[in-house]
């Protein structure tokens, strides 16, 4: 099965600060060695300048959403990125000051794909371009020029387990929890 992720890159945010942005409690519950594996996902990381969450690209979830995360990005900047090898596809789009800046999409599915540009991205988008092998490579490129992730190569990154809050109000109540 291949790639299928979600990350948020906030910048410049405590891991406190960003996970609870995004829906998370920061458990400050770090995975044994370097990398991550699918199965421990919802996941943290530092990266200079920015927090990084994962999240379980099958999953989409209200808070993940762009209307979510234009409402999160009034506090700091997000960089939101998606990968789903199975159908090609892979995004990236910044989100400043409660609106998109700019997005990279790219869906292999369809029958015409390549790059769809919306906003202004940086100025490195040509060099992104030039050194990619397909456009699908795109977003991950500038993924990792921007934020020092790449979903797809191996990370010397050190992952903490993120914990999702405990459910409130009347499910919770349902559920025995409340």
């Amino acid at each position: 099965m291949g790639l299928r992720l979600r990350w948020i890159a906030v910048a410049d945010a405590s891991p406190a600060d960003a996970t609870a942005l995004l829906g998370f409690a920061h458990s400050a519950q770090p995975l044994p060695g370097a990398g991550y594996d699918m199965r421990d996902l919802p996941l943290g990381a530092a990266l200079p300048g920015h927090y990084l969450v994962l999240e379980d690209a099958t999953q989409n979830p209200p808070r993940l959403r762009d209307a979510a995360l234009a409402q999160a990005s009034r506090r700091f900047d997000l960089l939101a990125g998606f990968v789903f090898d199975v159908v090609g596809t892979t995004d990236l789009a910044l989100w400043r000051a409660g609106a998109l800046a700019w997005r990279l999409t790219y869906e292999g599915h369809e029958d015409a794909a390549e790059l769809v540009v919306r906003g202004d991205p940086p100025g490195d988008l040509a060099a992104w371009r030039a050194a990619a092998e397909d456009d699908h490579d795109i977003p991950l490129r500038a993924s990792a020029a921007l934020s020092g992730f790449r979903p797809d190569e191996d990370q010397a990154l050190r992952f903490e387990r993120l914990r999702r809050p405990a459910a409130s109000g009347w499910i919770a109540r349902l559920l025995g929890r409340g």
